[in-house]
């Protein structure tokens, strides 16, 4: 079975031009009286364990556009930025990188506006939130044999052994597990594809993955 690579959205270390998730905030909404006052809006009452995906309604599909709103930084730049498990963000290349090895359904794409607490783009690069209704959990073979309690998250787990079954062509998977839920795993197979095209690369071994994880919280 192939070997992954985990890409680490919140490194405790953050290259140049990538925010910290708590000066991130999204909404269909902006207001500039109060510009890091999350969107409060229907939509986000779609939740896709206890409802079919595509949403049911209209009312709670992801708009078709976003703003993120990034205090502290006059400029940004990134390719993937999580901001929770279900959300992303993520640049036109790096979806379309995704799309290529087989993240081609069970999320909504909105296009996203990065801009300060003003209201002026802080970004040239073009960006969309993805919004993860079906996980991939169920293709990847995370060994039990491997498994260490996380010290930050207590009763949940970090595996140094994962790998990809053998009965899938897919190469990029998102996870549902909270101790993965913010990282984009992949093909070993793709690091150096990856390092060439993307920028903020950290991509971690499981075994890497593992010492830093609970120091980045």
């Amino acid at each position: 079975m192939t070997k992954v690579a985990i890409w680490f959205s919140q490194p405790a270390e953050r290259p140049t031009g990538v925010p910290a998730r708590g000066d991130v905030t999204y909404t269909d909404d902006f207001n500039p009286k109060k510009p890091m006052y999350g969107a409060d809006a229907l939509w986000l009452d779609y939740n896709h364990q206890l409802m079919p995906f595509p949403p049911p309604s209209q009312e709670l599909e992801l708009p078709a556009h976003l703003f993120v709103v990034v205090k502290k930084h006059k400029e940004v730049l990134f390719d993937f930025f999580s901001l929770d498990i279900n959300y992303k963000i993520v640049s036109r290349d790096l979806l379309i990188f995704l799309q290529a090895h087989g993240i081609k359904e069970g999320y909504e794409t909105a296009k996203a506006s990065i801009i300060n607490t003003k209201g002026n783009p802080i970004s040239t690069k073009e960006y969309f939130v993805i919004r993860i209704a079906r996980f991939h959990d169920n293709l990847l073979d995370f060994d039990v044999d491997t498994k260490v309690e996380s010290q930050s998250l207590p009763n949940h787990y970090l595996y140094s052994n994962i790998r990809i079954k053998p009965d899938t062509s897919q190469s990029a998977f998102f996870s549902e597990k909270i101790t993965y839920g913010e990282s984009l795993i992949v093909s070993e197979n793709l690091r150096k594809e990856i390092k060439n095209k993307f920028y903020a690369t950290t991509l971690l071994s499981p075994e890497e993955y593992i010492a830093i994880f609970d120091t980045s919280w």
